[in-house]
């Protein structure tokens, strides 16, 4: 966190700052809201270190094709998943697992590979596990 931005504020060094609705947010409610945004971003990641930026960009179009935008991803994933399935063959399960993987990474969960689970099965995990942290 900058200098300036703890100055200004009097928030940093461990301190959180005020959310915008006035109260103060721990770690896990900043992941909890993120998740959606997270999933996007993983997305990008796995499959640019995996197949290139041409590929992401060829994916997006494909998407884009179907009515899902970038932005619309988190809440389409079935469909996501399915043209994954549609494009990749059986590649797709190796995408997805990298996929969660880079999501679990980003909201700080332990990422356990499972041979069954797929991309949503994995979402859900971590959706659940961060319900369990903040009981």
């Amino acid at each position: 966190m900058s200098v300036l931005f703890t100055e200004v504020t009097g928030y940093g060094n461990g301190r959180p700052a005020p959310t915008r609705y006035g109260e103060r947010s721990s770690t896990v409610d900043l992941r909890s809201r993120r998740v959606e945004e997270y999933i996007a971003s993983s997305v990008d990641e796995a499959i640019g270190e995996m197949l290139g930026q041409a590929v992401v960009d060829y994916f997006y179009a494909v998407l884009r094709e179907k009515g899902i935008s970038r932005r619309d991803l988190s809440g389409r994933m079935r469909l996501f998943c399915s043209l994954l399935d549609d494009e990749f063959g059986v590649q797709s399960a190796a995408i997805q697992r990298q996929v969660a993987r880079k999501l679990f990474g980003k909201l700080g969960l332990e990422f356990s590979h499972d041979e069954q689970k797929m991309l949503l099965n994995y979402i859900q995990d971590a959706k659940e596990m961060i319900r369990n942290v903040e009981r």
